[in-house]
């Protein structure tokens, strides 16, 4: 009985931290929001992205979940928990920041050359 009453309070904690935690990408930032009744928010811009790296378990290669880890250049490194598809998130966050990097790029060569938009 006590087991199962453990392994309820788990569950629910899982569940709960699952419930509480957003994880937006947007075409500029990085927003990472989780607690309830305690808000932890960490927002970074894209450009300050750096490098990333993956950590899956046997278990999460074949669930395909995992924790992603953003490495920062002057903000707070970003840890996520485990999220469903890792992979495919960091192809998207690498894809905005090109994106972004491409957009800035041809504004700055556009006002090098005297053509503003």
């Amino acid at each position: 009985l006590a087991l199962a009453g453990i392994g309820l309070w788990v569950l629910f904690w899982r569940m709960m931290k699952r419930i509480t935690t957003e994880i937006v990408l947007t075409d500029q930032r990085l927003i990472y929001k989780r607690g309830f009744f305690k808000i932890n928010v960490n927002e970074v811009d894209i450009e300050q992205l750096a490098s990333d790296s993956v950590e899956q378990s046997l278990m999460g290669r074949i669930l395909n979940y995992g924790a992603v880890h953003l490495t920062c250049v002057q903000a707070e490194d970003i840890y996520l928990p485990d999220i469903k598809a890792p992979y495919d998130f960091r192809n998207k966050v690498l894809h905005q920041k090109h994106a972004y990097r491409e957009h800035y790029m041809n504004v700055d060569r556009l006002y090098k050359h005297g053509k503003e938009s």
